[in-house]
Protein backbone atom coordinates (compact mmCIF):
# COMPACT_ATOMS: atom_id res chain seq x y z
CA UNK A 1 0.00 0.00 0.00
CA UNK A 2 1.15 3.53 -0.87
CA UNK A 3 1.41 5.41 2.50
CA UNK A 4 1.05 8.69 0.52
CA UNK A 5 -2.50 8.02 0.35
CA UNK A 6 -2.73 8.80 4.00
CA UNK A 7 -0.95 12.03 4.28
CA UNK A 8 -1.76 13.78 1.07
CA UNK A 9 -5.12 15.81 0.67
CA UNK A 10 -8.11 13.96 -1.66
CA UNK A 11 -11.09 16.20 -3.17
CA UNK A 12 -13.37 13.63 -2.25
CA UNK A 13 -12.23 13.80 1.76
CA UNK A 14 -15.50 14.21 4.24
CA UNK A 15 -15.65 15.56 7.52
CA UNK A 16 -18.96 13.99 8.37
CA UNK A 17 -19.82 16.90 11.42
CA UNK A 18 -19.52 19.52 8.67
CA UNK A 19 -21.47 17.43 5.84
CA UNK A 20 -24.52 16.97 8.41
CA UNK A 21 -24.00 20.99 9.35
CA UNK A 22 -23.81 20.33 13.22
CA UNK A 23 -26.78 18.52 12.95
CA UNK A 24 -26.24 15.90 16.02
CA UNK A 25 -29.72 13.69 15.37
CA UNK A 26 -28.80 13.47 11.36
CA UNK A 27 -24.67 12.79 12.35
CA UNK A 28 -25.80 10.15 14.54
CA UNK A 29 -27.93 8.72 11.80
CA UNK A 30 -26.17 8.81 9.19
CA UNK A 31 -22.38 8.29 9.92
CA UNK A 32 -22.37 6.10 13.13
CA UNK A 33 -20.96 2.60 12.98
CA UNK A 34 -20.62 1.20 15.82
CA UNK A 35 -21.98 1.29 19.51
CA UNK A 36 -22.21 -0.43 23.25
CA UNK A 37 -24.77 -0.62 25.36
CA UNK A 38 -24.01 0.62 29.13
CA UNK A 39 -26.71 -1.10 31.90
CA UNK A 40 -29.31 -2.13 29.13
CA UNK A 41 -30.06 -5.96 29.64
CA UNK A 42 -31.75 -7.47 32.12
CA UNK A 43 -29.02 -9.28 34.06
CA UNK A 44 -27.33 -5.42 34.75
CA UNK A 45 -30.32 -4.31 36.56
CA UNK A 46 -30.33 -7.50 38.25
CA UNK A 47 -26.42 -7.34 39.61
CA UNK A 48 -27.58 -3.54 40.63
CA UNK A 49 -30.79 -5.28 42.46
CA UNK A 50 -28.71 -7.72 44.16
CA UNK A 51 -25.99 -4.88 45.28
CA UNK A 52 -29.11 -2.70 46.23
CA UNK A 53 -31.00 -6.01 48.91
CA UNK A 54 -27.08 -6.00 50.65
CA UNK A 55 -26.21 -2.49 50.81
CA UNK A 56 -27.77 -1.24 54.44
CA UNK A 57 -29.47 1.95 53.01
CA UNK A 58 -30.87 0.08 50.31
CA UNK A 59 -29.38 2.24 47.20
CA UNK A 60 -29.22 0.20 44.42
CA UNK A 61 -28.00 2.84 41.80
CA UNK A 62 -24.34 4.42 40.88
CA UNK A 63 -24.21 8.26 39.91
CA UNK A 64 -23.76 6.89 36.76
CA UNK A 65 -27.59 4.84 36.65
CA UNK A 66 -29.22 7.45 38.52
CA UNK A 67 -28.61 9.92 36.12
CA UNK A 68 -28.95 8.73 32.92
CA UNK A 69 -30.17 4.91 33.26
CA UNK A 70 -29.11 2.44 30.63
CA UNK A 71 -27.82 4.17 27.51
CA UNK A 72 -25.21 3.73 24.85
CA UNK A 73 -21.63 4.83 23.90
CA UNK A 74 -21.69 5.14 20.20
CA UNK A 75 -18.67 5.78 17.70
CA UNK A 76 -19.12 8.10 14.18
CA UNK A 77 -16.76 8.13 11.17
CA UNK A 78 -15.43 12.14 11.10
CA UNK A 79 -12.90 12.55 8.90
CA UNK A 80 -12.50 10.04 5.76
CA UNK A 81 -12.25 9.23 2.03
CA UNK A 82 -12.45 7.06 -0.68
CA UNK A 83 -10.23 6.25 -3.01
CA UNK A 84 -10.30 3.71 -6.05
CA UNK A 85 -7.81 1.37 -6.11
CA UNK A 86 -8.96 -0.43 -9.39
CA UNK A 87 -12.08 -0.41 -11.44
CA UNK A 88 -13.34 -2.78 -8.72
CA UNK A 89 -11.94 -2.38 -5.91
CA UNK A 90 -12.12 0.82 -3.34
CA UNK A 91 -10.37 1.74 -0.43
CA UNK A 92 -11.44 3.85 2.31
CA UNK A 93 -9.30 5.90 4.67
CA UNK A 94 -10.79 6.61 8.20
CA UNK A 95 -8.51 9.32 9.58
CA UNK A 96 -10.90 10.37 12.43
CA UNK A 97 -13.59 9.07 14.21
CA UNK A 98 -15.53 10.62 17.12
CA UNK A 99 -16.85 8.71 20.39
CA UNK A 100 -20.34 10.86 22.27
CA UNK A 101 -23.39 9.35 24.65
CA UNK A 102 -26.62 8.84 23.63
CA UNK A 103 -29.50 7.98 25.72
CA UNK A 104 -33.27 7.98 24.62
CA UNK A 105 -36.22 8.68 26.63
CA UNK A 106 -39.34 6.93 25.05
CA UNK A 107 -41.34 5.67 28.26
CA UNK A 108 -41.97 3.07 25.42
CA UNK A 109 -41.16 -0.54 26.63
CA UNK A 110 -39.41 -3.02 24.05
CA UNK A 111 -42.17 -5.46 22.87
CA UNK A 112 -40.80 -8.61 23.95
CA UNK A 113 -40.77 -7.20 27.50
CA UNK A 114 -43.22 -9.01 29.94
CA UNK A 115 -43.26 -6.08 32.47
CA UNK A 116 -42.77 -1.95 32.04
CA UNK A 117 -39.62 -0.22 33.29
CA UNK A 118 -40.13 0.71 36.71
CA UNK A 119 -39.14 4.99 37.09
CA UNK A 120 -39.10 5.10 41.12
CA UNK A 121 -41.48 5.89 43.76
CA UNK A 122 -42.37 9.39 43.69
CA UNK A 123 -43.97 12.32 45.69
CA UNK A 124 -43.77 16.26 45.39
CA UNK A 125 -41.02 16.13 47.32
CA UNK A 126 -38.32 13.72 45.56
CA UNK A 127 -38.29 10.11 44.56
CA UNK A 128 -36.36 7.05 46.12
CA UNK A 129 -36.18 3.54 44.62
CA UNK A 130 -37.37 0.32 45.70
CA UNK A 131 -35.37 -2.77 44.66
CA UNK A 132 -38.08 -5.53 44.79
CA UNK A 133 -40.24 -2.76 42.48
CA UNK A 134 -37.52 -3.01 39.86
CA UNK A 135 -37.74 -6.42 39.61
CA UNK A 136 -41.76 -6.05 39.88
CA UNK A 137 -41.93 -3.59 36.65
CA UNK A 138 -39.86 -6.26 34.68
CA UNK A 139 -41.90 -8.97 35.38
CA UNK A 140 -45.35 -7.65 35.38
CA UNK A 141 -47.48 -4.32 34.57
CA UNK A 142 -50.18 -5.54 37.10
CA UNK A 143 -51.15 -2.81 39.28
CA UNK A 144 -51.33 -4.70 42.48
CA UNK A 145 -47.69 -5.47 42.23
CA UNK A 146 -47.10 -1.91 43.02
CA UNK A 147 -47.88 0.01 45.75
CA UNK A 148 -46.94 3.53 47.88
CA UNK A 149 -44.03 2.97 50.53
CA UNK A 150 -43.89 5.40 53.54
CA UNK A 151 -40.17 6.41 54.38
CA UNK A 152 -39.23 5.24 57.92
CA UNK A 153 -43.14 3.97 58.49
CA UNK A 154 -44.56 7.36 58.71
CA UNK A 155 -47.18 8.89 57.10
CA UNK A 156 -47.38 11.78 55.66
CA UNK A 157 -47.08 14.02 52.28
CA UNK A 158 -43.00 14.09 52.60
CA UNK A 159 -42.45 10.55 53.71
CA UNK A 160 -44.99 8.42 51.58
CA UNK A 161 -43.74 7.59 48.18
CA UNK A 162 -46.02 6.61 45.17
CA UNK A 163 -44.64 3.93 42.17
CA UNK A 164 -44.27 5.56 38.91
CA UNK A 165 -43.85 3.04 35.63
CA UNK A 166 -43.31 3.54 31.91
CA UNK A 167 -47.15 2.44 31.47
CA UNK A 168 -48.27 5.09 33.71
CA UNK A 169 -46.61 8.18 32.49
CA UNK A 170 -48.15 7.08 29.34
CA UNK A 171 -51.36 7.22 30.32
CA UNK A 172 -50.44 10.38 31.85
CA UNK A 173 -49.57 11.61 28.52
CA UNK A 174 -53.18 10.02 26.88
CA UNK A 175 -55.24 11.71 29.32
CA UNK A 176 -53.60 15.25 29.83
CA UNK A 177 -51.83 15.52 26.11
CA UNK A 178 -48.74 17.48 27.55
CA UNK A 179 -45.09 15.40 27.35
CA UNK A 180 -43.10 13.81 25.16
CA UNK A 181 -40.16 12.07 24.60
CA UNK A 182 -36.22 13.15 24.34
CA UNK A 183 -33.36 12.13 23.23
CA UNK A 184 -29.60 12.82 25.02
CA UNK A 185 -26.48 13.34 23.48
CA UNK A 186 -23.21 14.57 24.86
CA UNK A 187 -20.30 16.42 23.75
CA UNK A 188 -18.33 14.56 20.83
CA UNK A 189 -14.85 13.41 21.54
CA UNK A 190 -12.84 13.19 18.58
CA UNK A 191 -10.38 10.83 17.73
CA UNK A 192 -7.43 11.76 15.69
CA UNK A 193 -6.10 7.87 14.15
CA UNK A 194 -2.48 7.79 13.27
CA UNK A 195 -1.88 6.14 11.51
CA UNK A 196 -5.16 5.69 8.92
CA UNK A 197 -7.71 2.84 9.63
CA UNK A 198 -7.39 1.86 5.35
CA UNK A 199 -9.65 -0.53 4.53
CA UNK A 200 -10.01 -2.31 0.89
CA UNK A 201 -13.19 -3.70 -0.72
CA UNK A 202 -14.58 -5.02 -3.95
CA UNK A 203 -16.87 -3.10 -5.36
Amino acid sequence: MNQHYLSEPSPYYIDSWKTCEADIQKYHQEFQYQRTLVDSENTDKFLMLLRGIAAPNGVMMDDLYDSLGAFSFNATLDGFFYERVTSTRTRLVIKEISLYMRDVFTFHDRERKGGTQYLGHWNKSGFIIVPSAVAAGELSTADWLMYPVARGGIVSDATVFYPVRNKDYRDWQLKHKQGGDMVLYSDRERISLRPAKVLEFDL
